[in-house]
């Protein structure tokens, strides 16, 4: 059965076969978001070979917004979800640059990355990265991703989750020092229910 959209005032309501997405609130259209748009992509998330759209948005001055629109068959777009939570605001001191990119896989993963680059108050780069999969009526994260650099060490650390075998994978080796042996670990990772997309922040 192909998804059902019922527009109520400031709600998104999507039906499908088996079950009922819960309403969520639809702050912003699809025309603000696109002219506040910091990064966006396209590709098949839900399995049904349509192209549908992600957008990485700032809406206001504080605050980022990750949104999620399915596609139908008319070309219209449906608005599955909003989020504020997930991306982290502008530094408001300036001493923080960052910048966000959007993936969206062969295998339908929604991959969202984070580059952090701190010109004050730290030595660090990172890069992190949440990986979201559709599943049941939502978008639940399966994976995650951290590397760090320290600038004055060279030391790097890459840290990788995977919550579906719930395996941790961390290997640390030094940019500025080839003698030092790269060095990788496994080890398990508590097993719990997936995190929702709207429980989720960025580089947590």
């Amino acid at each position: 059965m192909k998804a059902i959209r019922i527009a109520l005032p400031l709600l998104m309501t999507v039906f499908l076969a088996g079950g009922v997405m819960a309403s969520e609130p639809e702050r912003y259209d699809l025309a603000t978001l696109r002219g506040t748009q910091i990064v966006s992509a396209d590709g098949d998330l839900n399995g049904d070979t349509l192209s549908d759209l992600v957008i990485a948005a700032q809406p206001t001055d504080s605050t980022r917004v990750l949104a999620i629109y399915f596609r139908c068959v008319t070309g219209v777009y449906q608005c599955i979800g909003q989020y504020e939570q997930l991306l982290p605001p502008p530094d408001p001191e300036g001493n923080i640059q960052d910048e966000i990119s959007l993936e969206i896989t062969k295998r339908r993963v929604l991959k969202v990355k984070l580059h952090q680059f701190a010109s004050a108050g730290s030595w660090g780069v990172t890069n992190d990265a949440d990986l979201f999969r559709y599943q049941g009526l939502g978008f639940y994260r399966i994976g995650s991703e951290r590397e760090c650099f320290m600038r004055n060490t060279g030391e790097i650390t890459h840290v990788s989750r995977n919550y579906l075998t719930h395996k941790e994978k961390r290997v640390t080796s030094n940019e500025f020092d080839r003698d030092i042996p790269r060095h990788e670990t496994w080890s398990d990772i508590h097993k719990a229910p997936l995190q929702h997309i709207a429980d989720c922040h960025l580089g947590d």
